[in-house]
Parts: structure tokens; sequence; C-alpha cells
């Protein structure tokens, strides 16, 4: 476990179990526990809120973290080019800074050529065909209908956050 203040770090041990593991009471006490879970709970009274301001834990349920762009070596800030460095928001951004959800504008592009036949054999249907003698055409699909799921992920597992608080 880490001794720096503010330092958060993802268990598989629910808030009980990391506390019988670390030895320390089960409830949670904002002037005594060394951990707190991270999800927008009060931490008034704790080293973390003496030395930063902060008051309350970050809420991380359900969130993905990202890296901030911008760290500091010797008190100078890394050159940022927010084209390769990730984050474009990011040399805007400050830690425990909540950025909403987005999905970038975009299109898909097929190119060929619509077919609908109807047989006399009763066969009726509807094809495509990349190579068609009558000419090529590009249809372009959106993303702004409705998706199968109601988010847009990455693969993930789910875990616990905590956050060092004294």
């Amino acid at each position: 476990m880490s001794d720096i203040l503010g330092t958060i770090i993802a268990s598989i041990l629910s808030y009980d179990q990391l506390t019988q593991e670390i030895r320390e009471a089960a409830v949670f006490s904002a002037p005594h526990s060394s951990y707190a879970p991270c999800d927008g709970r009060s931490i008034q009274n704790s080293c973390l809120n003496r030395n930063t301001g902060q008051i309350n834990a970050p809420d991380l349920r359900g969130k993905f973290l990202r890296g901030l762009n911008t760290i500091y070596s010797v008190g100078q800030p890394l050159p940022f080019d927010p084209n390769t460095h990730g984050d474009p928001d990011g040399a805007n951004r400050t830690a425990n800074d909540y950025q909403p959800d987005t999905i970038g504008q975009h299109a898909h592009n097929v190119i060929g050529h619509f077919l609908e036949a109807s047989g006399g054999s009763g066969f009726n249907g509807y094809g495509f065909e990349s190579n068609s003698r009558q000419g090529n055409k590009t249809y372009t699909t959106d993303n702004s209908g409705n998706g199968i799921n109601s988010e847009t992920r990455p693969r993930n597992v789910a875990v616990y956050y905590y956050i060092k608080i004294n």
C-alpha cells in the first residue's frame, strides 16, 4: 500500500476487506481512516483535506482514469501536443477534474452499388455489389441513430478505487 497522500489505488477488495487487510476499523472516519472509497464522500478533517483543501474524495464509480498530459519535472512542464499526447483538453485540466463522455464526429463510407432484384421464381431481395458495371456510388452512414448499447466503452474489468487520505 502506498504511503503517499492523494495516491489512488485500484483493488478487487471491498472496503470491508481492505480495512481488514490493513487492520483498521471497518467504519469510515475521515480523520482516522487511511483510505477513503472514491465515491464522492466527505473527507473533511483528513490530512488530504488539510493539505489540499479538497473536501470530497473523487467519485470514480463507473469512470475510467485518464492521465494528465502535463507532468512537471523540476518545475518545468514538458511540451504538450494535443494531436499526439492523448487528451485534447489536457493542457487545461487539473487532477480530480471530471470530463463527460463524448463520441467524436465521424462517418463510414461504403463504396459500391446498391441492387434490388425481383425474379420470376419468387426471389425478391436487395444486395450490394462493390464492382458494378452501373458505376459505384458512395453511401455514407452516420452515428446519430440508436446503437446496440447505451454507451461506447473499451473492454474493462471492474475494480474498487480508494484514495490515501491520512
